[in-house]
């Protein structure tokens, strides 16, 4: 081997354990220091990156993060081929830089999400950030939350029924969604108001087959849902996405905050959009204490109500695929673990607890 190639493994090499000793060093100081990361980087170099990055991405109508993880999967795809035919046709010749630019590529893109996005994961818990920690809510709360929401839902669903909404259409609410968090601004200063492009997946059929409804890409700070979804149900899912894209990390914070948003929201569709599905989870903590007390208040959902419910329902009854679904739950719930979330995919339903604490705080009326 002659110098060239040696000084290049050896600086590809260098730049490799920098980007671990780097890794390494903020994720310590992340997981020793909630209120620095809260002050210093969810409330401030956060914000400095994220809005170039959105401003960016909202020249676009489609996804960039989706063309990102394409070009970035082709190439290591084509890297780990030159690798094994180095090893074995080449007998290792040339082998050492395809493996260590495949390390590179992990490790720069793991620093870039850390940097761009990944840090939320490690600010304040949300009960802290809205002063709800110390509510304490029983069963009499989940109770009277569950009636307030059915309540709730129905007199809004009986608005959209008995008004004209022929201005509501996919591009309107992947446009107007973030108006919410405008309004949410207004109460609460630390909540980011710029202006947010919601962008439709290009394999919203692989997230139909796998049951999910939207994912956020730090790669461009985009917000991106699965086009397929019931419309009724897109307000709730965007709104839920573009708190990902605000800084709130945590599966459970991102309905809270997408629930809040959509409460604070001018349009009643997309207060209805997130009162029904408060409506589902909160249903379903009840369901858990009091299967009698749930048929009970659950008897009280109006008839458009239940329509729109059975509609969901048949939706993913026939688009989910229990295999592709199985793999993307792995996946997804590896990668939350990894993050700061111990619960993994059993995180999304503790919204229900945060809803309960919020309503009976007053911040949700």
């Amino acid at each position: 081997m002659n110098s060239s190639p040696k000084k290049t493994i050896f600086l590809i090499l260098y730049i490799n354990i920098f980007l671990i000793l780097f890794n390494v060093l903020i994720l310590l100081i992340a997981k020793n220091s909630t209120n620095l990361i809260e002050n210093f980087y969810s409330r401030g170099l956060f914000l400095y990156i994220n809005k170039p990055l959105s401003y960016i991405n909202s020249y676009f109508s489609f996804s960039l993060g989706e063309i990102t993880i394409g070009i970035t999967l082709i190439i290591l795809a084509s890297l780990l081929v030159y690798f094994a035919y180095s090893l074995i046709i080449k007998k290792g010749k040339k082998s050492t830089i395809s493996i260590l630019l495949i390390v590179f590529i992990l490790l720069f893109n793991l620093s870039y999400y850390q940097l761009a996005w990944g840090l939320n994961n490690y600010r304040q818990d949300i009960e802290e950030i809205f002063e709800i920690k110390d509510v304490d809510v029983t069963l009499e709360d989940l109770e009277y939350s569950y009636r307030y929401l059915v309540e709730e839902t129905n007199r809004l669903k009986d608005i959209l029924d008995n008004n004209s909404l022929n201005y509501i259409d996919d591009k309107y609410i992947y446009t107007n969604t973030y108006k919410g968090y405008e309004k949410l601004n207004d109460e609460y200063s630390f909540i980011d108001d710029s202006k947010v492009i919601v962008k439709p997946l290009m394999i919203s059929k692989f997230f139909s087959a796998s049951g999910y409804t939207g994912i956020y890409l730090p790669f461009f700070s985009e917000a991106n849902i699965n086009e397929m979804v019931p419309r009724f149900s897109k307000p709730f899912i965007a709104s839920h996405e573009i708190a990902h894209q605000k800084g709130f990390a945590s599966e459970d914070d991102a309905n809270f905050m997408g629930f809040l948003a959509c409460y604070y929201h001018y349009d009643s569709y997309f207060k209805y959009s997130a009162y029904q599905a408060m409506m589902v989870y909160v249903g379903n903590s009840l369901y858990k204490n009091d299967h009698e007390l749930y048929r009970e208040i659950s008897s009280l959902r109006s008839e458009s109500v239940l329509n729109d419910i059975k509609n969901r329902v048949n939706f993913w009854n026939t688009h989910i695929k229990e295999k592709v679904n199985e793999v993307h739950n792995k996946v997804n719930d590896t990668f939350l673990k990894a993050n700061n979330q111990p619960e993994g995919i059993v995180n999304y339903s503790k919204v229900t607890e945060l809803f309960l604490k919020a309503h009976k705080a007053g911040i949700i009326n």
